[in-house]
């Protein structure tokens, strides 16, 4: 049973990893290049940042226009691969994640999406 969130997403694999990306929007040795930090709550990544890290690294991506959230959202599942088999997880941790997200930035007011 695959996540309503994700039913609409068609993969298109990005040209480059959104970590090569994410390295040049941070600059090379940035701790958090693993998006688990942003999107999975039940993992130790998550807990590495604060909510206000998060949000402020969202407020980069997005800013940088090198990579959309949509592109995240499509390339993540498949790279989390390699760290969780069951995809029925990874879209349940995400949406979470996301709801989790977009409740800090509507409390802080941020239109970042």
């Amino acid at each position: 049973m695959q996540n309503e969130l994700f039913d609409e997403l068609e993969y298109k694999p990005l040209y480059r990893g959104y970590k090569e990306i994410f390295e040049e929007i941070f600059g090379e040795g940035f701790p958090y290049v693993n998006l688990r930090t942003l999107l999975d709550p039940y993992s130790s990544d998550w807990g590495e940042t604060t909510m206000e890290d998060k949000l402020d690294m969202i407020k980069q991506i997005v800013e940088s226009e090198k990579i959309s959230i949509l592109d995240i959202l499509q390339d993540y599942p498949f790279d989390n691969q390699e760290h969780c088999e069951d995809e029925e997880y990874i879209h349940f941790a995400t949406e979470k994640g996301l709801r989790i997200l977009l409740k800090a930035m509507l409390n802080q007011n941020l239109h970042l999406i």
